[in-house]
């Protein structure tokens, strides 16, 4: 498990387990590594099995496969039974189970009571809070940290663009633009080695090929922190002035209100902008406005209201019933 990083607290409690496991939950944000770490996790605890033969070992459970509780079910129970006669242990291995459905969870439930002697489960999500609890205390949960790429830059370039160096000034851009996402990063890297070799007409296995600044930007546009931070102080500080011109802003070059939150709640968490009782006061915020959204026709001045503290959270304009169906009575402006 030695080419994962970033995780060095999760590899430790793994190798202290020595071989002993308990039912495993890795939970943490998009391009943290849950999936890679996963794969390396069962090569390595899977370390004296034949490679050919690890498939009598593993069953994987992707995104992509039917996840209805009669399917899973058949599966599970197949696999689970097949392996009672081995005395290595199998992990059924189930990537982005923040889709389970309820149902199928609890049938999982049974499943890892019953034949836990010899098989073991292993479940990657974005957060615990999508499990039924039966299955989180029946799991040990791993909160996989965000990647600091700064610190781990030349190990993703050898490893993944060798043929390209980054300046200092296109590191710390690329860097911030990815908001802590090592997948995002890693591609960004293969799309800029790709891009620079095709350009030149010599290229040989060992030439290195520098990256400025000037390059990436013409390939990527930047995620708005500085925007977002300001629309952030906004909130914290009431502020409803500050708020309508960045927020202002960020709508006028194509954002949506969905995107303004959705990169509250990134940066927020990769970058240390604020203490946790500001943090607290922004998820409220910010949740009130998502809530309203989905709810019903929300305006911008809305927004504004709501980001700033002047609309609290049933005070809001009345509502009117129509053949099921609630409708705004004010006509305000639209996203």
């Amino acid at each position: 498990m030695e080419e994962v990083v970033g995780q060095s607290h999760i590899i430790e409690y793994l190798l202290a387990c020595k071989d002993d496991y308990p039912h495993l939950l890795l939970t943490g944000s998009t391009g943290v590594g849950k999936t890679f770490l996963c794969q390396q996790f069962l090569r390595y605890v899977l370390r004296n099995v034949p490679s050919l033969e690890l498939n009598r070992y593993i069953l994987k459970l992707s995104s992509c496969d039917d996840r209805g509780i009669a399917a899973l079910r058949q599966k599970l129970v197949e696999f689970l039974r097949s392996n009672r006669k081995y005395d290595i242990t199998a992990w059924v291995w189930i990537d982005d189970a923040d889709s389970l459905p309820v149902l199928t969870q609890q049938a999982l439930r049974r499943l890892m009571e019953r034949y836990e002697t010899h098989v073991k489960f292993l479940f990657s999500s974005c957060t615990s809070q999508s499990f039924i609890e039966p299955i989180q205390s029946r799991t040990v949960i791993l909160q996989l940290l965000p990647i600091n790429l700064f610190e781990h830059t030349t190990v993703f370039q050898k490893r993944y663009a060798p043929h390209i160096e980054l300046t200092q000034d296109s590191k710390n851009w690329i860097v911030g633009f990815c908001l802590g996402n090592a997948r995002q990063f890693c591609l960004l890297l293969r799309l800029l080695e790709a891009v620079k070799t095709q350009q030149q007409d010599q290229a040989t296995e060992d030439t290195v090929y520098e990256i400025s600044l000037q390059e990436i930007q013409t390939y990527i546009t930047p995620p708005p922190v500085n925007a977002i931070r300001e629309v952030c102080v906004g909130i914290l500080q009431n502020d409803v002035f500050k708020i309508f011109q960045h927020l202002h802003d960020l709508l006028i070059i194509g954002y949506t209100v969905e995107d303004i939150l959705h990169y509250i709640q990134i940066i927020t968490q990769v970058y240390s902008f604020f203490n946790p009782i500001e943090l607290i006061k922004l998820n409220e915020r910010c949740s009130e406005v998502h809530i309203r959204l989905i709810q019903r026709r929300f305006g911008f001045f809305d927004t504004l209201k709501v980001f700033a503290g002047e609309i609290q959270k049933d005070d809001l304009f009345p509502l009117r019933i129509t053949t099921g169906c609630c409708d705004r009575m004010d006509k305000s402006i639209r996203f």
